[in-house]
């Protein structure tokens, strides 16, 4: 699959992102941003970015990663977004125009396959981007390539599903007695980097070294009951779940939703704990 001259070999998530997951993203763009705060900056300060130096923003999205380092490297340095969501990267261009940042640079690409330039980048940064290649060894190889000697890799990922209460949570609520399958780990996909090992002996045989995968727990903000509902029920174990369903199990399946997200209401809306991986790397 080709988009404009550039290779796609992740049909699925080009597919996906540039279509509904995509819209329903940006219909929800500032509730994302608001529930991966803590995240975001657990990110930024491992990144540790210097002035001066060329940041590579892996599944940048709407660009907030981006536009960050696009400040913390300053006018001498330069951040390259990419994400393969022509929706997403739209949006992207518009804050970092509103934002007036002149050192970043968007490209829509397949991060498994795009030519990146040898030797290019002083640090890969990514915040829940790099869980959906279909060959990770492959994309991490490619981003290996482009980072200088003694570069960085710096991203997070979220941990398995025991070690995330906010989707334990919300998929419990939908289930209504069923058994249902749980995100599928070690895929590409939401969990697809949940294991440690697994993120060590792909970033190994990718060319990187001096590994290190850090377990952290970082509150997961909702947002108000209302927003949490509407959210939630846009996660893919939550649609899943409630898609099987007929118009009755469906309105009972949010009903209950609705009830568990209600009982974790506080002063700072409905907040639940998560759990990621901050990995580190060099080159």
């Amino acid at each position: 699959m080709t988009e404009g001259n550039r290779e796609v070999v992740n049909v699925a998530q080009a597919e996906a992102w540039n279509g509904a997951q995509g819209s329903g993203w940006l219909q929800r763009e500032e509730q994302h941003e608001r529930a991966l705060q803590g995240h975001h900056r657990q990110l930024m300060a491992a990144a540790a970015l210097a002035p001066g130096e060329r940041v590579l923003d892996v599944g940048c999205g709407t660009g907030p990663t981006t536009r960050a380092a696009a400040r913390a490297v300053g006018e001498q340095g330069s951040v390259v977004g990419l994400d393969i969501s022509a929706p997403l990267l739209g949006r992207a261009r518009e804050h970092a125009a509103a934002d007036g940042l002149t050192n970043v640079e968007f490209v829509q690409a397949d991060a498994q396959v795009e030519p990146l330039g040898a030797d290019r980048f002083d640090v890969v940064l990514s915040q829940f981007g790099v869980m959906f290649f279909d060959d990770p060894v492959a994309a991490f190889t490619n981003f290996a390539g482009a980072t200088k000697a003694g570069g960085r890799l710096t991203f997070v990922c979220w941990r398995g599903l025991a070690d995330n209460p906010w989707l334990q949570v919300i998929g419990d609520s939908v289930a209504g007695g069923r058994e249902l399958p749980p995100p599928p780990e070690n895929s590409a996909g939401m969990l697809g980097l949940a294991d440690r090992s697994r993120i060590e002996s792909i970033l190994l045989a990718a060319g990187w070294r001096d590994i290190e995968a850090n377990p952290v727990a970082v509150p997961y903000v909702f947002g108000s009951l209302e927003e949490a509902v509407a959210g939630s029920a846009s996660v893919s174990i939550v649609r899943q779940a409630v898609d099987t369903l007929d118009d009755d199990g469906r309105a009972a399946a949010l009903a209950s939703l609705r009830d568990a997200l209600a009982a974790h209401e506080g002063p700072d809306g409905i907040v639940l704990d998560s759990g990621i991986w901050i990995v580190t790397a060099r080159r």
